[in-house]
């Protein structure tokens, strides 16, 4: 239970932070929503450069903060806040490129 809640904290600041779209946790089809939007996100995560991803997902998925992740991939945090913030613009263009609205 525990995984399955970090898990889903974890995709949802991804999205927040992608700017895709907030799902009413209310609506009985919230589920089947999150299943859909976090499969169209996650596509689009994967086709990132491995530069954005990386920060990205060390940052979102695991929590990490920008010095954590600047010292896992050898870089700045100057320059990893600067690769997060492209990667997150990318996702935000991919995600108004397929109508998945905001």
């Amino acid at each position: 239970m525990a995984l399955r809640h970090r898990t889903r904290t974890a995709r949802r600041r991804l999205e927040q932070a992608a700017g895709w779209p907030p799902r009413d946790v209310d609506d009985p089809l919230s589920g089947v929503e999150d299943e859909e939007v976090w499969a169209v996100l996650r596509e689009e995560f994967d086709r990132l450069p491995d530069k954005y991803r990386v920060p990205l997902a060390l940052c979102y998925l695991d929590g990490r903060t920008h010095a954590e992740v600047g010292r896992a991939v050898g870089l700045p945090r100057g320059s990893v806040a600067e690769r997060i913030g492209r990667g997150l613009d990318r996702l935000r263009e991919r995600r108004a490129a397929r109508g998945v609205l905001p």
